[in-house]
């Protein structure tokens, strides 16, 4: 193993660094627990052994600022005190000690402390290969989903996309939501809608209100169906459950399993809040300027009305950010002739159907919106503002 030993008395430095190089480990002398810290900043070790009493910095607080750096790999410590008082010892451990060895001590001790270091030390490395090879296949996995999504249909993984991005931004937000959840927040996001996959094509845009009962049948089965997908992977059943209840209403008057309030996942709620918004913008084409007021309508009643005050509060944010730019962006059913294009309009094999400048007239706005029913090209359009288009 590689060692550093912090450790103050010259004759104690002498004689661990040769017992512990005869044991055939590679060690690291550091004068104090100072100079052990500046090692361990810029250098990889298996294990420390540092004495308690030291200038500078003592072992106690060595050992609380290993444990508070998060580094690659797990650093056993083993500390060196004179007192064996248990007061002291639990001290030291709660420090962050792995272990302690009481002055003075026979080599023979210290050696088995050493091998139980080692044991512990090559677990923790197999722990950390078996866990990298497990987030490799998670990520693959990830991708390969949503890559699927994208392949069945651009606008159905735009909206996923889109649908992630103010998820993340309300979980961050909310105080219930640590850090550590905001990865499964991100993959519901890009996953939520993967049920659909297999639906018809014209299905997907339409709303509720124009579909037939096969149509209905279909979309109401969707949550259902991703959970099916989902829950093949064993790393993805939790996944699967959220996805499930995306569609839950906090009224109970959602589907596919009409649950209400507290019984539906904080994740799924939040899912619901941006996927509701995403819609509103990009397939009703409801205006930045009025959506609060349609939001606001299903506060409390469909959506969760802690989640709105967050939403609303994001698109605040989003209203003055736009402000600020030359230019808006607007769905592409809000065209009007006398607009002036802000970028270029490609369709989905990158070919350009429009160019930036491009002023509107009603000829051109009747192509855009056939390109878009042939779902050639994405539902957004950014537009000059009418008093920036001289300087562009």
């Amino acid at each position: 193993m590689k060692l550093l030993v912090a450790e103050d008395d010259k004759i104690m430095q002498q004689f661990l660094e040769k017992k512990l190089k005869i044991m055939g480990h590679s060690v690291t002398i550091a004068q104090n627990g100072l100079e052990a810290w500046e090692n361990i900043s810029s250098n990889e070790f298996d294990l420390l052994i540092t004495d308690w009493m030291m200038p500078e910095m003592d072992g106690f607080e060595l050992c609380q600022k290993v444990r508070q750096r998060d580094f690659d790999k797990y650093i056993y410590i083993i500390l060196i005190t004179t007192n064996s008082a248990k007061d002291d010892v639990i001290l030291g451990l709660q420090a962050g000690a792995d272990d302690y060895i009481i002055k003075p001590f026979e080599i023979s001790e210290l050696m088995a402390r050493l091998d139980i270091g080692s044991r512990i030390v090559e677990l923790k490395k197999k722990l950390k290969r078996k866990y990298d090879d497990l987030r490799k296949n998670y990520v693959q996995t990830i991708r390969l989903f949503t890559g699927l999504i994208e392949v069945y249909n651009e606008e159905l993984g735009r909206h996923s996309k889109r649908v992630t991005d103010i998820s993340l931004q309300i979980a961050k937000m909310h105080p219930d939501i640590p850090e550590d959840l905001l990865e499964l927040v991100e993959t519901v996001g890009m996953l939520h809608d993967i049920g659909m996959i297999g639906f018809p094509k014209d299905l997907l845009g339409k709303k509720l209100l124009e579909m037939n009962s096969d149509e209905k049948k279909h979309y109401f089965a969707h949550p259902v169906q991703g959970e099916a997908i989902l829950k093949e992977v064993e790393f993805l059943r939790p996944i699967a459950k959220i996805v499930r209840n995306h569609h839950e209403q906090v009224n109970g008057r959602g589907f596919p399993d009409g649950i209400n309030g507290n019984s539906i996942p904080l994740i799924a709620k939040i899912i619901a809040v941006a996927d509701t918004y995403d819609y509103l913008i990009h397939r009703d084409g409801v205006s930045m300027e009025k959506l609060p007021e349609k939001i606001q309508m299903q506060k409390g009643y469909q959506l969760d009305p802690g989640l709105v005050d967050l939403l609303l509060e994001i698109h605040r944010g989003i209203i003055v950010a736009e402000k600020s730019k030359h230019f808006h962006r607007i769905s592409i059913n809000e065209l009007q002739a006398g607009m002036c294009l802000a970028n270029d309009i490609r369709m989905t094999t990158g070919a350009l159907v429009m160019p930036v400048k491009t002023e509107l007239n009603n000829d051109n706005i009747e192509k855009l919106l056939s390109y878009y029913g042939q779902d050639c090209i994405s539902d957004t359009v950014f537009i000059f503002k009418p008093a920036c288009v001289g300087e562009k």
